[in-house]
């Protein structure tokens, strides 16, 4: 296990910048940093991180009830913790754990959703046909999402300095 990293010092400030500058300095990080690395889970395996991806991950739902609205705004919050998700997934950050997510389509192999208790920051990765996985959201849930994540979840796969 690498040193524990200072999250704090990990965030991308986004005070007194403009949602269009927020999202043109998360997709450039996103780019150089997750696109065009390679990346590995905890248990070693690759995890691939697709430019089209962005969008997904980084855009919020203004409507904030609809549960599966159109994302259509940056979500700035998101974009301060982009490089959360490396340090996460690889497993190196204190009061984590990876779950094993049933997938809500059927036959359709499990996803893994890495929980940062402590920041209450979730990563969501899904698996690919070649055994690698892909990145697919990260965000901070609500407290009760966790829970109610945790309840159904097949299996806690790791947690950290276990």
């Amino acid at each position: 296990m690498a040193d524990c990293p200072d999250l704090q010092a990990l965030l991308v400030s986004s005070f007194g910048l403009t949602s269009s500058t927020i999202e043109a300095n998360a997709r450039a990080i996103y780019d150089a940093h997750y696109v065009a690395e390679t990346h590995h889970t905890h248990d070693g395996l690759n995890v691939i991180f697709f430019a089209e991806r962005f969008d997904h991950a980084f855009f919020r739902s203004v409507n904030f009830q609809a549960a599966r609205g159109a994302k259509n705004e940056i979500d700035k919050h998101r974009c301060e913790r982009i490089h959360w998700i490396s340090e996460l997934i690889r497993g190196n950050v204190p009061c984590s754990e990876c779950l094993l997510m049933p997938s809500e389509r059927t036959n359709r192999p499990d996803k893994r959703l890495y929980v940062l208790n402590s920041e209450c920051f979730v990563v969501w990765l899904e698996p690919l046909q070649s055994g690698d996985w892909t990145f697919s959201s990260a965000y901070r849930p609500m407290a009760y999402q966790i829970k109610k994540y945790r309840k159904s979840a097949k299996a806690t796969i790791w947690r950290y300095g276990q």
